[in-house]
């Protein structure tokens, strides 16, 4: 009903089948942690995903994954992170792919997909890709107001492609290592006084 916390029932619901596959409706929810090979597919921009109002600041993310999930798809639903009129109200980051070291220091591929996705109002980056991540990819998502980077990818052999990343106040698009970006927009980035001059999109590392 847009007001109630789902987070136990979605949290259950996550961990227990392959397809979850949601209505067109708000859930309430505190972060969701997604096992491997799950699918999170909604019903277009009505099937919304929204921090609850009532949760602790953290620079922690609304949606991540299990420690070195792999096989995830997110698709056709729309996050928000916060209130629209007021950054202070901004919780939590969007998505993030997350993965620690293996014992060889090194990750499989994990090959994650995050496509059609709209993301609003996030504290932390709206997606962020782990250094152990990759083989990823993040396609037609459409980005908007972040206190900190659109999309921040540390991991390699991923793709950014059809994205739109705006109002960010750091770069729009940050990316570390052998990582593919194509047809993807920004605008609006680095607007906060302090990052006025740096860069939408920002790259780095030795393997650029």
């Amino acid at each position: 009903d847009g007001a109630t916390d789902d987070s136990v029932a979605l949290q259950a619901c996550i961990d227990y089948f392959n397809v979850i596959k949601l209505s067109n409706k708000t859930y309430i929810t505190n972060q969701l942690i997604i096992p491997s090979f799950k699918n999170i597919i909604g019903d277009g921009k009505n099937s919304i995903i929204k921090a609850n109002p009532a949760m602790e600041l953290t620079n922690g993310y609304l949606i991540r994954t299990k420690d070195g999930g792999s096989g995830i798809r997110i698709s056709n639903l729309k996050i928000i992170c916060g209130n629209t009129s007021n950054e202070n109200d901004y919780k939590i980051g969007g998505i993030g792919l997350i993965s620690t070291a293996n014992a060889n220091n090194d990750q499989w591929d994990t090959r994650n997909i995050i496509e059609n996705v709209e993301i609003l109002n996030c504290h932390a980056a709206s997606i962020y890709v782990g250094t152990y991540q990759r083989e990823n990819k993040i396609q037609n998502c459409f980005i908007s107001n972040t206190t900190n980077n659109g999309i921040n990818c540390q991991g390699t052999d991923n793709m950014i492609n059809g994205c739109t990343v705006a109002g960010s106040h750091l770069s729009g698009i940050m990316l570390q290592g052998n990582n593919r970006l194509s047809n993807t927009k920004l605008f609006g980035c680095c607007r906060s006084e302090v990052t006025k001059n740096l860069y939408a999109l920002d790259i780095f590392g030795s393997k650029c």
